[in-house]
């Protein structure tokens, strides 16, 4: 269920790509459909996180829901800059520079993907070494990023040049 919602999120946040474009196209409507595009985005990873808490209530025997109960707060910040990692990609692209963006979507996925794979396989962690990632400090690491993401990503919308997209 953590795999399933992470790619979730980096395929929500690589769809974002085709309806940024289309929106600079939108021209004085483009407010409006941007503030949607962000509210919708996060209502859905909210959705995504309330399932993802519920599942690990019930599910006691499973090692990763030991861990999203060990660590929500670490767990809500990951998810949180994961869709502001997006919306910056997504905004470097409708600037114009779409090799870029995607090498950096590429790379960012790839190495999230392999620390993945490697944390999975090769360390034996508990439940109780991720208390320490518990707390307030990481969210809010976590919700600046996904802010900045949105502030960059909305100027960037409302901003962009026609001929770029």
């Amino acid at each position: 269920l953590l795999f399933l919602i992470f790619v979730m999120v980096l395929i929500i946040m690589g769809m974002g790509e085709v309806y940024y474009t289309m929106m600079v196209y939108f021209g004085s409507s483009r407010r409006p459909a941007a503030w949607a595009m962000l509210l919708s985005q996060y209502v859905f990873l909210v959705e995504q996180l309330i399932i993802l808490f519920v599942v690990a209530a019930l599910v006691e025997n499973n090692e990763c829901m030991k861990a999203v109960r060990a660590c929500p707060l670490g767990i809500i910040a990951i998810l949180f800059t994961l869709a502001g990692i997006g919306h910056l990609v997504n905004a470097i692209s409708l600037s114009g520079y779409k090799i870029c963006a995607g090498i950096l979507a590429f790379s960012l996925a790839f190495i999230s993907m392999i620390v993945l794979a490697i944390f999975g396989t090769t360390f034996e962690m508990g439940a109780e070494m991720l208390i320490p990632y518990n707390n307030i400090w990481i969210l809010l690491a976590g919700l600046a990023v996904a802010v900045i993401g949105a502030i960059v990503y909305f100027k960037t919308v409302t901003r962009a040049d026609l001929k770029l997209a």
